[in-house]
């Protein structure tokens, strides 16, 4: 199955600390090959984008970003 997710659960499964979260579940579906996620260049960016936002990095480490979604240390 083909899932496009929202940049907003993705940041939120890069942040999430629970593996029963649903965001967590999301990406846990898409490692697992249960579902497909497709993503558009604009959505890939938003991603970065937001990954490398100050109250995001609060919570999350620039090298933690970097392995959850390797394109976010682009605006760091």
């Amino acid at each position: 199955m083909r899932v496009v997710a929202d940049a907003n659960i993705l940041v939120s499964a890069a942040l999430g600390r629970s593996p029963r979260s649903p965001s967590v579940r999301i990406i846990d579906a898409a490692l697992d090959g249960r579902i497909e996620l497709v993503m558009s260049p604009a959505l890939l960016e938003e991603i970065a984008d937001a990954l490398s936002r100050p109250r995001i990095r609060k919570r999350l480490s620039a090298d933690d970003a970097q392995l959850f979604w390797p394109t976010s240390r682009r605006r760091s």
